[in-house]
């Protein structure tokens, strides 16, 4: 008897978690053989703390580099998708801006600033296009500076 109360009671307990889990988001597809939406893209995974985008749009060998007042933090993409997968879906209150700096059939210099209320995130981003013809972004230059 004791048995079956613990099976019911486990069966209930397996049905309400799967009944109320939450639903796992599928990742939106990036066009990668379109610069403009590898960097909305970004801007997106960016703001939003979207880390199926990041996955997407960042080279596996991506080093970021963010530059702080006394030195240079270096970044992977995998320490990149740690970090928003630990803060995922949150929201960033800022306003994005991006301005092509330079493009050539496989490159584009890309400046993309993420405005705050008290600084401004500037990223100086580089796409290189793969052999298969997909846009990825390979390195990144971060500075915050002051409003």
């Amino acid at each position: 008897m004791k048995k079956r109360m613990f099976t019911y009671l486990a069966l209930l307990c397996i049905a309400f978690t799967t009944a109320n889990a939450t639903e796992v988001k599928p990742a939106k597809k990036v066009n990668l053989a379109k610069p403009a939406a590898v960097i909305n893209a970004f801007i997106e995974a960016q703001v939003k703390g979207d880390i199926a985008l990041f996955d997407q749009v960042l080279a596996n060998e991506l080093v970021m580099k963010v530059n702080r007042p006394d030195r240079i933090n270096f970044h992977t993409k995998e320490n990149i998708m740690t970090y928003y997968g630990k803060n995922a879906d949150v929201l960033r209150g800022c306003q994005p801006n991006y301005e092509i700096l330079s493009s050539r059939n496989t490159a584009i210099l890309v400046r993309i600033d993420f405005k705050f209320d008290t600084f401004v995130q500037q990223n100086f981003v580089a796409l290189e296009k793969d052999s298969l013809g997909e846009w990825k972004i390979t390195q990144l230059n971060r500075f915050n500076k002051a409003v």
